[in-house]
């Protein structure tokens, strides 16, 4: 009995620590990372971040294919309607765009010019309009 005890605790560990291991964003912000892997594009990093500059939605921040990105999600589609142009701020002078859709706001911005011809950024934004 101890043996099936031992073994038993042993699969339930090692299944708990094989979850754990794959857990990323989930909701819309972990949709949107699966469209842009499935378009292609390599999204890693993504955690909490900070929403104060953009409007206080929930944020979660990471890159794709090297680009710095932040989805935020709000109460309402007017919320994240009104939060584009405080993202487009966060873009700054670097190659960007700040882009609503429903309650989420997409803002790209690639600072060490990962993406010269823009193409990234295009594929970026239509995965996730298209998710």
């Amino acid at each position: 009995m101890r043996r099936f005890i031992f073994i038993f605790t042993v699969i339930v560990l090692a299944a708990c620590l094989a979850a754990c291991g794959k857990a990323g964003p989930s909701g819309p912000t972990g949709e949107v990372i699966d469209a842009w892997k499935k378009a292609g594009l390599d999204a890693s990093g993504f955690g909490s971040s900070d929403s104060k500059g953009i409007g206080g939605g929930t944020c979660s921040s990471g890159k794709v294919s090297g680009i710095e990105t932040t989805i935020c999600e709000f109460g309402d589609a007017d919320a994240a309607k009104k939060a584009e142009a405080a993202g487009l701020t966060q873009v700054g002078d670097a190659t960007g765009a700040a882009i609503a859709q429903g309650k989420l706001l997409l803002v790209v911005a690639d600072r060490t010019k990962a993406d010269p011809t823009g193409k990234t950024i295009k594929q970026l934004a239509a995965a996730f309009r298209n998710r």
